[in-house]
């Protein structure tokens, strides 16, 4: 009985031992990053902004941004659960790939890479100052991001973009790193 428990734990360790951790605080890249490599899950409200004569269109998705030196992911997905776009971009190539599946989305795709293309910005921003609740950055001229909540560890909870085109409510409900 005593060599059975004995074994039990030899094999307990030795699987222990080969499971990787869960990295449950932020790495080297949140000394340089507002947002460190990780994959980020969020609560979205998109108002696409019509042109003269036309309604905002308001999209409420759930979306998973994974990052990290060498890619960029966004994938928006629906109420359901299902994928409603897809971008990929290959920071180390410069390809980018999208994807919309929403025929409604398909004709604002000019209007999803602006969003997009703002939100990288966000997504890569440096810390050069000490953001905090309340702070406002014009990231180009008529498009400002302001920041929300910080949690634990400095990262954004809640944030808004505002732009000519689109505006953004983002709520980052988890996160791993």
């Amino acid at each position: 009985m005593k060599t059975l428990i004995t074994l039990f734990l030899a094999d307990l360790l030795i699987a222990g031992g080969c499971a990787s951790p869960r990295i449950t605080t932020p790495g080297e890249s949140a000394k340089v990053y507002v947002f460190p490599y990780g994959k980020y899950q969020h609560d979205v409200q998109l108002t696409i902004i019509g042109n003269t004569g036309n309604k905002p269109q308001h999209y409420h998705l759930n979306g998973v941004a994974k990052i990290d030196a060498n890619l960029i992911q966004l994938v928006g997905l629906s109420a359901f659960g299902t994928t409603v776009f897809k971008i990929t971009d290959h920071l180390d190539t410069g390809k980018l790939d999208d994807e919309i599946y929403l025929p409604q989305m398909k004709s604002h795709e000019d209007r999803v890479m602006a969003y997009y293309q703002v939100l990288k910005k966000l997504l890569t921003l440096k810390k050069q100052d000490a953001y905090h609740e309340g702070s406002v950055i014009e990231v180009e001229p008529g498009t400002e991001f302001i920041f929300g909540a910080f949690d634990q560890n400095q990262i954004p909870k809640k944030m808004t973009i505002h732009s000519p085109h689109f505006d953004v409510e983002i709520e980052v409900t988890r996160y791993d790193f």
